[in-house]
């Protein structure tokens, strides 16, 4: 797993950093993370999720061109777990402080969507599929993201 300390805040968690610094724009600051800006953010972050977000266009675009951010979650879903099937963890906490930062959005769709149709859905993958387990992703979930999954969990 990468680490790098983040001067800022004497930390060695990429997950902590990036979370805190992506809540601090959206949820502190300049505005609150909408439905619109969740693919450009998560480019910056995670950068070859570009190409199965276009491929996958029609799955989280409704036909005005609206864009769905339970439907996006859901398929930032599918493209984690073929990533991590493969063993291809690159950019994998930052992609999971953009998650934990969804979560912290005044934007109550997104953060639904986030633990709903995100980590909930890598939860039921895990429970259904022989391959992917909840140790591909456990250890990366932020602090919001893991209280969401174990709640889920207890009441399942």
């Amino acid at each position: 797993m990468l680490q790098l300390k983040c001067l800022r805040h004497n930390t060695l968690s990429v997950v902590a950093c990036v979370a805190h610094h992506l809540t601090r724009r959206y949820v502190l600051g300049e505005n609150k993370l909408e439905s619109y800006q969740l693919l450009p953010e998560l480019i910056l972050v995670y950068p070859d999720c570009r190409a199965h977000f276009i491929s996958e266009a029609d799955r989280w675009i409704d036909d005005k061109g609206d864009i769905s951010a339970h439907s996006f979650f859901s398929v930032l879903t599918s493209f984690v777990e073929e990533k991590f099937l493969l063993g291809d963890y690159e950019h994998c906490e930052k992609l999971f402080a953009f998650v934990e930062a969804a979560i912290h959005s005044e934007n109550a769709g997104v953060s639904n969507a986030a633990c709903t149709c995100f980590i909930e859905n890598l939860i039921n993958i895990a429970g259904h599929n022989n391959e992917f387990e909840l140790s591909h992703f456990w250890t990366l979930l932020g602090p919001s993201a893991l209280y969401f999954a174990e709640s889920w969990l207890a009441e399942g």
